[in-house]
């Protein structure tokens, strides 16, 4: 498994989308059934902006509304995106003093049929923007979850491989060694920034190999890049991790505050 080569794409790809929060969270019953809830919120400034290049990009005379995460025709649409079986439960607009977005809930009858990206990002409205700036480089497959009932239930998550050769890796690493931008700029971009991508048992588990468990809880991953680039040192040692570091990829994250990704697949979770 290309673990390092996951991380490195993980990274790079939701470095696309500084100063936004998101989250998801997948709830799974005793019987495969369950919730998808998701949080997305974006710093107010960025919403302007982006609004501001829809409406100079605009080829329609008539003055282009203000861009907004919150399109609950969208939100319903993108049930599908989901999987198979999946439904729009819920949803509702967040209004903060700088930020903007939603929090939405889907059911799912069997969660074997989810369909979720390793970039949850491509899953939401901001991949496309109202037809903006849509990402160039997907993450490969979806998650794959593998669900048996019984007495005690067992959930299998696996992390698919990617569909990125690591001679394209090279390439990237070349041209992101040549156009870096400073660490003080990074933080600037990537402030308030965080992703996090979470399974929950409706049980208790009584076995899993899981990295990071919070009683019924499992963080697959959870990135937050204001703790990541307090740290120039780390964030370095991090950034030039090789593929063939895989032996010291563990030791860096877990001394980093607030960065978790899960490295073991499949991640086997077995509950009652």
């Amino acid at each position: 498994m290309k673990t390092l080569l996951r991380i490195s794409f993980l990274l790079l790809a939701l470095a696309l989308y500084g100063c936004i929060d998101f989250s998801m969270r997948i709830t799974v019953n005793k019987d495969g059934s369950g919730t998808l809830e998701e949080s997305i919120l974006m710093n107010k400034e960025i919403i302007d902006m982006i609004s501001g290049m829809a409406m100079a990009f605009d080829e329609d005379t008539v003055a282009s509304e203000k861009f907004s995460l919150y399109d609950v025709e969208k939100i319903k649409q993108e049930a599908a995106e989901r999987g198979s079986g999946v439904e729009y439960v819920s949803s509702e607009q967040i209004i903060l003093p700088d930020k903007e977005g939603y929090n939405v809930v889907y059911k799912f009858s069997d969660v074997n049929q989810l369909s979720i990206k390793q970039n949850p990002m491509e899953l939401t409205s901001m991949n496309t923007l109202s037809g903006q700036m849509p990402m160039e480089q997907s993450l490969g497959e979806n998650l794959k979850f593998n669900f048996a009932p019984g007495s005690t239930a067992e959930l299998e998550i696996i992390f698919p491989e990617q569909g990125i050769e690591d001679e394209e890796l090279s390439e990237e690493e070349d041209t992101m060694d040549t156009n870096e931008s400073s660490f003080e700029e990074m933080k600037a971009f990537m402030k308030g920034f965080r992703i996090s991508l979470g399974v929950e048992v409706n049980g208790n588990i009584v076995e899993t190999n899981a990295a990071y468990v919070d009683d019924s809880k499992i963080t697959l991953f959870d990135i937050d890049f204001d703790q990541l680039l307090s740290n120039e040192e780390k964030y370095n040692e991090l950034k030039n991790l090789k593929p063939g570091d895989f032996s010291t990829i563990k030791d860096v994250m877990k001394n980093i505050p607030g960065f978790k990704i899960e490295t073991n697949t499949p991640v086997i979770i077995k509950f009652k």
